[in-house]
C-alpha cells in the first residue's frame, strides 16, 4: 500500500516537472534550473520544508547528484529518472538530517 502511494507520489513529481522539458531538443541551463526548481517546490511541499533548510541539501544534493545519476547505465538516463533521482535524494538528505 505505502509502495503504491509513493509510486503516485513520484508521478505527479515527475509529470509536473517534465511538462518543462523541451521536447525534441537539448535542455539548456535555465530549463534546467527550471526543472530543478520545481522539484525543489514538491519537496517543500512535502516536507513543509523552508528555503533556509532546503538551501545547504541543494548544495550537497547537486554536489552528489552527477556522480550518483552518472553511475546509471546510459540508456536509463532520462528526464523521468533524472527527475525521480533528484526528488528521492532531497527526501532522504532531508531525513537524514533530521
Amino acid at each position: 500500500m505505502a509502495s503504491r502511494k509513493s509510486d503516485r507520489e513520484l508521478k505527479r513529481v515527475v509529470d509536473r516537472a517534465l511538462r518543462l522539458v523541451p521536447a525534441g531538443r537539448a535542455i539548456t541551463k535555465p530549463e534546467f534550473e527550471a526543472v530543478h526548481a520545481e522539484v525543489l517546490a514538491c519537496v517543500a511541499a512535502k516536507t513543509g520544508a523552508t528555503a533556509e533548510r532546503l538551501g545547504p541539501v541543494a548544495n550537497k544534493v547537486l554536489a552528489e547528484f552527477p556522480g550518483e545519476y552518472g553511475r546509471l547505465p546510459e540508456w536509463d538516463r532520462t528526464w523521468p529518472a533524472l527527475i525521480r533521482c533528484l526528488y528521492t535524494k532531497y527526501l532522504r538528505e532531508l531525513a537524514a538530517g533530521q
